[in-house]
């Protein structure tokens, strides 16, 4: 690799360029854009995510010896990143695999995926739960709305819904859900956003005749590079998770909202132990057509003088802290606190997720609402 190349490297690593900066620049030193997103998949830093049983990628594999079918012609390669290549409006490339699941149970996918180029407001990059013959089908899709405002939505039977922001030039994660109760049928969450949630009736029909987990460029006249992170990091379940909630809402849209979740968990007998200092931190609230979701990057947290872990981060306009406190043993006490948000029209009962690296655990609890 030659010294120029060596500091683009740095300036990337560092977050100084974004993916779409990298691949444009380095498609110039070294041959041509092949060679370009193939050193961009070696370079990308490793993050596992999430999902329901049975959804699994590894992206140093190639998706084919993993279960995978595969439409379209589009070049990919493996690497800590799955890059995908639809560099050409008349290809496209994605994987599919049969989950059963996502036609009779809640089934949840976190997507970490990229787009460093494209043509036109689609970029044709999606992430789908499908329900296969006569049910239908929960897309998510990296779109661009013009002047920078880039984001990530639902396909609906008529176009896309209004969509998350989601800056998709520099990797990112979302949260894509399908869900048993109609209402609430296709839920999309990106992280320190209220949640997309849309209904039955405004999802298109499946397209594919069986109930499939689907990724990739999924449309000829779009162009777009894609980068496709670890899928199914495997949660060890909290043994105990009694989480309280509290929540002051102010006028709609105004940013005036405020949450308190406070309460204990005991990690469970199979977990390897939690380092709150080195690990991912997740932490969501769901209810009606709301919510907050935030991920904490590992090393954010910090040790005080009493042995308590502290985090806290300005959110928009929005204040967010969080703290978690051992009590000997496997058990832990815990603490979030945000104001000046934005949590949408969110109802009881509210659904609490705590994720600390490979261990978490879920609760439906009624919130207390002033």
């Amino acid at each position: 690799m030659d010294r120029t190349l060596k500091e683009l490297e740095r300036e990337f690593r560092a977050g100084v360029v974004s993916r779409r900066d990298f691949f444009r620049r380095a498609a110039l030193i070294v041959a041509g854009s092949a060679a370009a997103f193939e050193l961009l998949g070696r370079l990308s830093p490793r993050r596992l995510a999430w999902a329901s049983p049975g959804i699994t990628l590894d992206p140093t594999v190639n998706p084919l010896a993993q279960g995978y079918e595969t439409d379209g012609t589009a070049d990919y390669a493996t690497s800590s990143r799955l890059v995908i290549n639809d560099a050409s409006a008349d290809t496209h490339r994605t994987f599919y695999k049969t989950e059963a699941d996502i036609a009779v149970a809640d089934v949840t996918v976190e997507v970490s995926s990229g787009s460093v180029t494209l043509v036109g407001q689609d970029t044709g990059v999606r992430a789908i739960l499908s329900e296969g013959a006569g049910g239908v089908e929960i897309a998510a899709a990296l779109v661009d709305r013009g002047a920078g405002n880039l984001r990530v939505a639902l396909v609906t039977g008529g176009g896309f819904s209004q969509g998350v922001p989601l800056d998709w030039t520099n990797e990112q994660t979302f949260r894509l859900q399908r869900n048993i109760d109609p209402a609430r049928r296709a839920v999309l969450t990106v992280s320190c956003h209220p949640p997309e949630i849309l209904t039955d009736a405004d999802l298109p029909p499946a397209r594919r005749p069986n109930t499939n987990f689907e990724f990739g460029c999924s449309s000829d006249p779009a162009s777009a590079v894609s980068f496709w992170g670890p899928i199914g990091d495997v949660i060890m379940p909290f043994a105990a998770f009694d989480p309280k909630v509290e929540i002051e809402l102010g006028p709609p849209g105004a940013n005036k909202d405020e949450f308190e979740v406070k309460g204990s968990f005991t990690l469970g007998d199979g977990s390897n132990g939690i380092d709150i200092l080195t690990e991912i931190v997740s932490l969501e609230l769901t209810g009606g057509a709301g919510g907050f979701s935030t991920t904490i990057s590992a090393g954010s947290f910090r040790m005080d003088k009493k042995g308590r872990f502290k985090f806290e981060t300005i959110i928009d306009v929005g204040v967010f802290e969080a703290v978690i406190r051992p009590l000997g043993g496997d058990s832990f006490e815990f603490k979030a606190e945000g104001e000046g948000l934005n949590l949408g029209a969110i109802a009881n009962p509210v659904n609490v997720s705590l994720t600390i690296g490979d261990d978490g655990g879920s609760a439906n609890v009624t919130a207390e609402f002033e």
